[in-house]
C-alpha cells in the first residue's frame, strides 16, 4: 500500500517510482510527486512553490485515511497557497490530515480554498478541519461542503469558528441537513460578521423557523450579497420577513427564495441593485 511503501522511505520509493507508477491508482501518484517534492527544502520552495504560487490539488480519497495524512504532511511542509477539491472522505480522513499538519507543520503552506463533497463530513470532521493550525487557514476565502452528513451540531462549531477565519468570503452547505437550528445558529452568527459575502444553505431542511432567524439576520448584517435558500419548506411567515428585511438590508444583492417564491427573490434583488 501506498502508506506501507511511504515508511519505507523516501530513497527506497524513488528507486521503486516505475513499480509505483504500474501498481498505484492516480491518486495515489498525485500524493507520491507530492511527497517527492516536499521532502526537500529547494523542492519545496520550487516545485511546491513560494507564498505567491497556489496549487490545486484534486483527489478521492475513497477509504484510505492515510492517503489523508499524506497529503496533509505535503502541506505541512510547502510555501504555497492550496486549492483541495477532495471527495469521498470522511471524519477520519479529517483528522488524519489535522495529525499531519499539527506533527509536521514546519512550512508556511495555506488553505485557500477546500471543497469537500459526496463525502460523509458530520460535526466532528468539521471540528478536525476548522482546528487546523491558525496559520493553515487565516487565508481561506472559500469553503465549499456540500453533500455531506452536517447538521445542526455542525453548525454550532462553523459559528464558533468563523470569526476566526477573517478573510472567508463564500461558504456552501448545499444538500446537508443543518434544520431550523442549524440556520439559527449560522444567523447569530451573521449579526457581527463581516467578510462572509456568499452564504449556501439550498435543501437543508431549514424550514419557517431557519427562515426568519435568517430574515433578522439579514436586517443586521451588511455583508452578504448573495443568499441561497432554493428547496427548503420555507412558509409565509419566513418569506414575508425575508422580504422585509430587504428594506433595512442595501448590500444583499441576489436571495434565491424556493421554487414558489423565485419571482419575488428576483423583484427584491432588482429593488437592492437600484439602491
Amino acid at each position: 500500500s501506498l502508506v506501507i511503501m511511504f515508511v519505507a522511505g523516501l530513497n527506497e520509493l524513488k528507486q521503486r517510482n516505475l513499480l509505483v507508477l504500474e501498481q498505484c491508482l492516480a491518486r495515489h501518484i498525485n500524493l507520491l510527486h507530492l511527497m517527492f517534492e516536499s521532502q526537500n527544502e529547494v523542492l519545496t520552495t520550487s516545485m511546491l512553490g513560494n507564498e505567491t504560487v497556489v496549487r490545486t490539488v484534486e483527489i478521492d480519497l475513497d477509504n484510505s485515511p492515510h492517503d489523508a495524512y499524506v497529503l496533509g504532511y505535503c502541506i505541512s511542509l510547502s510555501r504555497c497557497q492550496w486549492k483541495l477539491e477532495l471527495s469521498r472522505l470522511d471524519d477520519e480522513h479529517m483528522e488524519m490530515m489535522k495529525r499531519a499538519i499539527a506533527s509536521w507543520g514546519s512550512g508556511e503552506g495555506k488553505i485557500i480554498d477546500i471543497r469537500i463533497s459526496f463525502s460523509r463530513l458530520t460535526s466532528d470532521g468539521i471540528g478536525h478541519l476548522l482546528s487546523l493550525p491558525h496559520n493553515t487557514l487565516s487565508d481561506l476565502h472559500m469553503l465549499t461542503l456540500g453533500g455531506n452528513e452536517l447538521d445542526s451540531k455542525s453548525c454550532e462549531v462553523l459559528a464558533h469558528c468563523l470569526s476566526s477565519l477573517p478573510h472567508l468570503e463564500r461558504l456552501s452547505l448545499r444538500g446537508n441537513e443543518i434544520g431550523c437550528d442549524g440556520a439559527h445558529l449560522l444567523s447569530q452568527s451573521l449579526h457581527t460578521n463581516t467578510t462572509l459575502r456568499v452564504l449556501n444553505v439550498t435543501r437543508n431542511n431549514i424550514g419557517d423557523r431557519g427562515g426568519c432567524s435568517l430574515a433578522k439576520a439579514l436586517s443586521i448584517n451588511k455583508g452578504l450579497v448573495r443568499l441561497d435558500l432554493f428547496d427548503n419548506p420555507l412558509g409565509e411567515k419566513s418569506i414575508q420577513q425575508l422580504i422585509h428585511s430587504l428594506q433595512l438590508n442595501h448590500t444583499l444583492q441576489v436571495m434565491w427564495l424556493p421554487f414558489e417564491h423565485q419571482k419575488l427573490s428576483e423583484n427584491c434583488a432588482g429593488h437592492n441593485q437600484a439602491e
